[in-house]
């Protein structure tokens, strides 16, 4: 069933909403309230996600008509039990709604243990649930339930949401950043206002940029894919945040690991000493020849070692070292 012109209205009043309201807690209650008169669900929950770990966290997490002790019983041992975990959806399906039943039958999902000791217990059997990512991290997962006896989802109810999704995740995601801005200390920050130019940054990011123009961080705009930037003081990973008013967005420059915290993470590949310093290299940005030069070794001798590196590590290119090391989404 297509959508009509007033379902488009709807959609684009809670749109409206979403960028409106500051806090988390209170954006997503006044979604789920105004969702209620699109889609019909009985209770919803929101859980934030680890973005490095994808461990899912209770604290944070967002209820309507759902008890908090059901929560905390998925976070520490139902979630792999979940049939989305368990096909992998909630990572590789990130800004998509999907239902329960996208994932197994509703009479296979009936004999899970999933169901008989989580679904059961809090009156819920059909979701429809969606994972939130912006700029390469996973912001959380949402889900909207229903009772057995109640109708599965729709697909114009899949199709509402996968309206909603991006911008949740957008909105989100920038609520994160600001509670980084307040709180952070080592992280550069521009303001950009409507014409595109920088009215303000601090100290963090005058020294990253070294009197080059903003213009040199290309940042991934609010997009899912993550951005980086490298600078003789290191390689920053880029975040934006939507502004408002006279500010476009606010570009943040967070510092990636230092070397002796990328070690640990690559350990498990099998690199030889010389395959595991060149990794370590090329993650923080440093061109073959810039590699070659600092090694006291000939370009090409850098080039093979890449080869192989990217061998074990099962990558294709720099891009994809990175974001696999550094448990990125790409």
């Amino acid at each position: 069933m297509a959508l009509t012109l007033k379902d488009y209205k709807k959609v684009l009043e809670i749109i409206n909403l979403i960028y409106s309201i500051p806090d988390r807690a209170a954006m997503i209650l006044s979604v789920w309230e105004r969702l209620q008169k699109l889609i019909s669900f009985n209770d919803a929950a929101f859980i934030p996600m680890d973005f490095k770990t994808h461990n899912f966290q209770p604290e944070g997490h967002v209820l309507l008509n759902h008890p908090p002790e059901g929560i905390y019983q998925f976070c520490s041992y139902y979630a792999p039990l979940h049939p989305f975990v368990i096909k992998g959806w909630h990572l590789s399906r990130v800004n998509e709604a999907t239902r329960i039943t996208d994932a197994i039958s509703a009479s296979r999902l009936i004999d899970t243990e999933y169901n008989s000791d989580f679904q059961s217990r809090f009156h819920i059997f059909y979701e429809l649930g969606m994972s939130l990512g912006s700029q390469g991290d996973t912001t959380g997962v949402m889900g909207l339930h229903c009772p057995r006896q109640d109708r599965d989802f729709s697909d114009k109810d899949k199709e509402i949401m996968n309206i909603l999704i991006s911008h949740l995740s957008n909105a989100l995601h920038s609520i994160n950043l600001m509670e980084t801005i307040a709180s952070s200390k080592g992280v550069g920050m521009i303001y950009i206002d409507s014409d595109r130019n920088p009215f303000y940054m601090n100290d963090e990011a005058r020294m990253a940029l070294d009197g080059r123009p903003v213009s040199v961080i290309h940042d991934s705009g609010f997009g899912t894919a993550p951005a980086f930037f490298q600078s003789k003081r290191g390689v920053y990973r880029i975040r934006t945040v939507q502004g408002k008013g006279r500010i476009k967005k606010i570009i943040l420059l967070e510092p990636l690991l230092s070397e002796q915290s990328l070690h640990p993470k690559l350990i498990n590949y099998g690199l030889s000493r010389r395959e595991e310093g060149i990794a370590i290299l090329t993650i923080q940005g440093l061109s073959n020849k810039e590699i070659a030069e600092r090694l006291f070794i000939c370009e090409q001798t850098v080039k093979d070692h890449l080869h192989d590196i990217f061998e074990k590590i099962k990558i294709h290119s720099r891009g994809e070292m990175t974001a696999k090391v550094l448990g990125l989404r790409q």
